[in-house]
Formats: C-alpha cells, structure tokens, sequence
C-alpha cells in the first residue's frame, strides 16, 4: 500500500519540475542570450538599399570602418524608442548602418522621415535572410562590428542611454584605439 501512495505524488512532482523548466526558459530575457555569431566575420550579402540608389554587399559596406548595425522596423514600437539614442551615436560621428527587417520599402522609408534617420547606409532585408544569417530574434537588435569585418558585440532589444553609456561607447573607444 505505501508504494501505491509514493506513485500518487509522482505526476505532480514531474509537473511541478516541468512548470519550473519552462518558466526558466521563458523568463530568461531575450537580451541576456549569448549570440553565436561573436567574434565571426559580418555574414556575406547582397541586398538592395533602402533608397534603392545601389545594393549592399557585405564586407564592402564596412570599407575598413568601425560600424554599429542596427536592425530596425517600422512595426516595431521599440525601434522607435531607440531612435533618441541612434541620433545621439550619430552627433557623435558614430557610423550607424541601418537593416530594415522584414518591413516594407514606403513604411520603412515613412518611418525615418517621421522620427529621423540616423543611418549613414540603409539596406532592405525585406525576407529577413540577412537577419537570420546574423542569428537576429526580432527588431531591434545592434551589432559592433569592428574595421576588420568582425562582429565583437550584440545587443536584443531597445538601446538605452545606461547601455550606450555602459557598454557601447566604451567599446567603440576601444575599438578606436585598436586601429
């Protein structure tokens, strides 16, 4: 009889676990998830710009330079929250390319004329290939690549004056002064 009464408490011993699993797996903010594609090259491409003048590919974008990439739609309430801080970068003579994730040309170009733009080149990664090659969640999400193609930070989410101030610019310095 006390076997049987040990088998009763077992199903809720294993939700129990699984509830604690998932909820680890689902509070774990999407920002604090390692990136894989640190200390990797920038990912090869050819994508048209947003102003349609040229295509983009891939190392000749950077042409030697230190770059913020920031991956930006004109769906995405917190890309809009960012742009402050990108202009600010901007003023700073921080060079800042633009990818405009999943979005569409007229939106995209509508959202810049409203709130500003920041971007020193736009490309249009209309399906997102681009994104997926740099392993991006969802907008926004920032990249520092270095002049030598390498992508040496990553950032999901929103950036804030306490990150840019923390984190950003003193590796932009660094950066700076490695080359």
């Amino acid at each position: 009889m006390k076997t049987r009464q040990r088998w009763v408490w077992l199903p809720l011993i294993i939700f129990i676990a699984l509830v604690i699993v998932l909820g680890v797996g689902l509070l774990t903010r999407q920002q604090d998830r390692p990136s894989a594609r640190l200390a990797t090259s920038f990912p090869a491409f050819s994508l048209p710009s947003l102003d349609r003048q040229t295509d983009k590919e891939g190392p000749e974008l950077f042409d030697g330079q230190i770059t913020l990439v920031n991956v930006w739609g004109s769906w995405c309430p917190s890309c809009e929250d960012e742009v402050p801080e990108l202009l600010q970068l901007q003023r700073e003579g921080v060079r800042i390319v633009g990818i405009a994730y999943r979005d569409e040309r007229s939106d995209a170009l509508g959202f810049l004329e409203r709130h500003g733009n920041p971007y020193t080149a736009n490309i249009m990664d209309a399906d997102g290939s681009l994104s997926f090659d740099l392993g991006v969640y969802g907008a926004p999400e920032t990249f520092i690549v270095d002049a030598h193609g390498v992508i040496r930070y990553h950032h999901a989410g929103a950036l804030t004056e306490p990150l840019i101030d923390g984190q950003i610019r003193p590796l932009l310095q660094e950066l700076a002064h490695e080359t």
